[in-house]
């Protein structure tokens, strides 16, 4: 059996990429192979990765996703019955039984598969849209997939859906030992020399995920300006990567990384060093269910963040996750870590991590493709 999988657009590593990376091992110990594509470049970090994996990857120098900005939108808009007609050609060449999309904005290769006469597997992962716009879109849905997947009953809520007419698939948490003793190693590969810490009580507190407005880095920026000047126990970290289309962004966050105790670096992933942090700082204005929350509280890192998408449904929440609804309750919670009593105000979360476990998380995957896939759709046969 072979699974087209289409990645959203980008060039590194995120929750949806690292997903698939993690699950294919599984699938072809089943005799399953994907054929992944991605509107990324043939040299990205993302088909490096999967290429070393020996997973097949095709990349688009054109985007699979409608862009955000008018300009892009419109030239997109343009281009769509191209790139469809090469997306549909694309599928039957390839000879792929089924196809699986990761995010609803996916769907001109959606529609390429239906026009293909592939099953279709829709895998919703954020709560980037307004709730209006999908309901509208949901009725068609049953038109063009074959299944739909939620990652948790958190977004049927948002979007006003009912959670039982979509499987939940929880992503899987993958988080394994450090490569650093300690911080003052972390420092030292970080900043490349010797930099001792400001002093025993120092709080580390790290923000991680795409340089993109939907993170409100800025926001997270100007926190860290405003609890530095009030203190210098605390350091900050930024930790992601730059997106094609917010390079003004990316620049701001390299200059505030110069400044005496924030940092910004570019890393595909750095869950097995989130146990060196004292908080796990999101800003984000849109989310779907974020890994690294999950990946924080199951390394004992309490986590402050925004109430979006489904991290308010999250277990821990009251435990070792809370939000903030302004930048007051942000800064009431900052202020109040001091490193001597991190682990005494942890309260370790009751988190079903059995639920994001890589191998349940495989099993659901598999009984889906088997049931969607398992055989060629009668529209395929007839054809």
């Amino acid at each position: 059996m072979k699974v087209a999988v289409f990645l959203p657009d980008g060039a590194v590593m995120a929750g949806v990429q690292t997903r698939v990376l993690a699950l294919a091992p599984g699938l072809e110990a089943t005799g399953i192979q994907l054929q992944v594509y991605a509107g990324a470049s043939q040299d990205s970090p993302v088909q490096r990765q999967f290429t070393a994996a020996g997973i097949c990857f095709e990349g688009f120098v054109y985007k699979l996703h409608p862009p955000g900005r008018l300009g892009p939108l419109l030239l997109w808009l343009i281009r769509f019955p191209l790139i469809l007609i090469r997306l549909i050609k694309r599928l039957r060449q390839d000879g792929c039984d089924g196809v699986h999309v990761n995010g609803i904005s996916g769907l001109l290769p959606a529609l390429a598969a239906r026009l293909a006469r592939k099953r279709l597997v829709m895998h919703w992962i954020g709560d980037h849209y307004p709730p209006w716009l999908v309901r509208c879109l949901s009725p068609w849905l049953g038109w063009i997939c074959s299944d739909v997947i939620l990652v948790s009953p958190g977004l049927a809520v948002y979007y006003r859906l009912k959670p039982q007419q979509y499987q939940v698939v929880p992503e899987p948490v993958l988080v394994g030992p450090s490569r650093f003793n300690d911080r003052a190693a972390f420092l030292r590969w970080l900043l490349g020399e010797s930099t001792p810490l400001s002093g025993e009580n120092e709080v580390w507190v790290v923000g991680i995920g795409y340089w993109v407005p939907a993170k409100d880095w800025v926001r997270f920026m100007d926190l860290a300006n405003q609890i530095r000047s009030e203190s210098s126990q605390y350091r900050f970290f930024l930790v992601g990567a730059p997106v094609t289309g917010h390079e003004a962004l990316a620049e701001k966050i390299r200059l505030w990384g110069k400044r005496e105790g924030c940092h910004s670096f570019f890393l595909d992933s750095i869950r097995n060093e989130l146990r060196l942090f004292d908080l796990l700082l999101l800003t984000s204005r849109h989310e779907g269910t974020p890994l690294v929350i999950l990946e924080a509280l199951a390394s004992r890192v309490p986590v402050l963040a925004t109430p979006v998408g489904a991290i308010s449904d999250m277990p821990g929440v009251g435990q070792g996750l809370s939000l903030f609804h302004s930048d007051h309750e942000a800064l009431q919670g900052i202020r109040a870590l001091s490193h001597s009593s991190m682990g005494a105000s942890f309260c370790k979360p009751d988190l079903d991590l059995a639920s994001h476990d890589l191998a349940r998380c495989l099993e659901k995957h598999l009984a889906i493709y088997q049931k969607e896939f398992g055989r060629k759709s009668e529209r395929s046969q007839q054809e």
